[in-house]
């Protein structure tokens, strides 16, 4: 791994795909968000479906699960036998140092808080472009283009819904 760059990206669509943001989108002063911010790890929009395979499948035979702290280039290798194109943060502040994999109880919420670096990262990177929502929801939900008026609000919803992790 080499930290010369701001992200490590492995070969994926982050070039070719657009977000829904920025295809459908009421005309904006904000530039075009990066598909893949630079502080954040992501999985290539054709690798969502596969790397959702692998988690469910750790879900269901969770002695498959790869439970525990890893580096960052064991995880990464982990992704890399399963085909999964995704892109690593680098950038000083909100480089990955390990990936901590954990199973989740019924019965248990999992309350997951930010770190603050990543909390204003994302808020810098707001107030200059366009909001990011993933590229599969053009995908999803054809002709149904938001219109984001205030970038900040949704990402407060968002984090509050991302935190919980117990989608399922």
């Amino acid at each position: 791994m080499t930290n010369a760059v701001d992200t490590i990206r492995v070969p994926g669509q982050f070039a070719a795909v657009a977000s829904l943001a920025a295809l459908a989108r009421k005309p904006s002063r904000l530039a075009p968000a990066p598909v893949a911010p630079d502080h954040m790890f992501t999985i290539a929009p054709d690798s969502m479906e596969a790397f959702g395979g692998l988690v469910k499948t750790w879900a269901k035979s969770p002695e498959t699960a790869p439970v525990g702290r890893h580096s960052v280039e064991s995880f990464a290798a982990i992704l890399d036998a399963h085909g999964i194109d995704y892109t690593l943060p680098t950038r000083a502040g909100c480089a990955l140092r390990e990936v901590n994999v954990s199973l989740a109880e019924a019965g248990v919420l999992e309350l997951r808080v930010p770190a603050k670096a990543m909390i204003e990262a994302s808020e810098r990177m707001l107030a200059e472009s366009e909001y990011p929502l993933p590229s599969y929801c053009a995908d999803v939900f054809p002709g149904a283009a938001p219109e984001i008026d205030d970038n900040l609000e949704l990402h407060r919803k968002r984090v509050a819904d991302y935190c919980i992790l117990n989608c399922a």
